[in-house]
């Protein structure tokens, strides 16, 4: 998996991430932010993608969404930090930005053992964040920083397709080793 610039984003009017086969939808396609949108959605869901837990959970004062896969205490990238090549290549929206050991919950019940969350956020430059636009509207009237330019609220849909993408490259990576 050797990342390269070209392979992650085209140039143009705007910035596009490429998609590969069996990743989620165009970023174009997702809806642009729409007043309270994010309200509707939950705040946190659960599943299993390749046999592992993923979870997407609302960042507590950004609100925005961050997606997580975690990996048991056997797998090769436990105890990695994002700065381990085998981590940075992971092609996720924004990279990855989170790794540390995670409880793991799946339908209420808690799974026993050692868990390591490898996740990202959706708080980065051109991302809504409806957390931040509360914090500038309280302090001084800027308003929405979505106003300034073209951003994006990265949905429940969007994340969760995100980190099921994850989840498959982790897998991937499990049997290349």
């Amino acid at each position: 998996m050797n990342r390269k610039p070209e392979d992650d984003w085209t140039w143009g009017e705007n910035k596009v991430r490429k998609i590969k086969p069996g990743r989620g939808p165009y970023e174009d396609s997702v809806p642009k932010w729409k007043g309270d949108t994010w309200k509707t959605e939950p705040s946190e869901i659960s599943w299993v993608s390749m046999g592992f837990p993923c979870k997407v959970k609302r960042h507590p004062q950004m609100k925005s969404l961050c997606g997580y896969v975690l990996v048991p205490a056997t797998h090769g990238l436990y105890g990695l930090d994002e700065t381990d090549l085998r981590v940075y290549e992971l092609n996720v929206h924004g990279g990855i930005t989170f790794t540390g050991e995670m409880d793991v919950t799946l339908n209420g019940a808690v799974l026993s053992g050692k868990w390591w969350g490898i996740g990202f956020d959706c708080g980065h430059a051109g991302d809504y964040a409806p957390g931040m636009d509360e914090l500038l509207t309280k302090v001084g009237g800027v308003g929405s920083f979505a106003s300034g330019g073209q951003v994006v609220y990265r949905n429940m849909e969007y994340v969760s397709n995100e980190t099921t993408d994850l989840a498959v490259q982790i897998a991937q990576m499990k049997e290349e080793e």
